[in-house]
């Protein structure tokens, strides 16, 4: 397939035989340029492709309605971005790389905010809490990876027991 067109196409796998559909210009059988790709479940992405993937500027609105608006590269979100959770409405907004927000600010509904570093999708390192009667708090986030405390929790497949990422927060300041 070359240039601009439109193409239907079976996506096999799980769950199976779903049909999924691309608007945009093709180069040698690859998505190039702005085009757009709409997924069964109402999910869809419109922006700009290299390669069949999803790269440069583009919005990605998931299943479960979340969205993603930012730059994207090698199919994952890198670069300034910004993902809202449609059933809260809380906010990452910051610098993403090889699909994990790294550093940004994390904004709750009522106004309060999270500014500083994040680790595999959650705060880690120093950061910034503030909250809309202007109180400040400045600290630092410190992530433990422990095994699953129930006994029957899975195993991976090299045996070891799965493992959860917990947060700490270590308050310096209070302003």
């Amino acid at each position: 397939r070359n240039g601009a067109g439109k193409y239907k196409y079976w996506e096999f796998g799980n769950p199976p035989n779903q049909q999924v559909e691309f608007t945009g210009t093709f180069k040698e059988n690859a998505k190039t340029g702005l085009g757009m790709m709409t997924y069964v479940g109402g999910a869809f992405y419109h922006g700009h492709f290299q390669d069949g993937k999803r790269h440069g500027e583009g919005t990605f609105q998931y299943p479960n309605k979340d969205i993603y608006s930012g730059m994207w590269k090698d199919g994952k979100r890198h670069g300034k971005g910004t993902y809202v959770y449609a059933d809260t409405k809380y906010e990452l907004k910051g610098n993403w790389k090889e699909g994990q927000i790294v550093q940004g600010t994390w904004t709750f509904t009522d106004g309060t905010r999270y500014i500083g570093g994040f680790q595999q999708s959650k705060p880690c390192g120093d950061g910034v809490w503030e909250t809309t009667k202007g109180t400040i708090v400045e600290g630092s986030y410190v992530q433990q990876v422990v095994p699953l405390a129930d006994d029957n929790a899975a195993k991976k497949k090299d045996g070891t027991p799965m493992t959860e990422t917990r947060i700490y927060w270590n308050t310096a300041t209070i302003v």
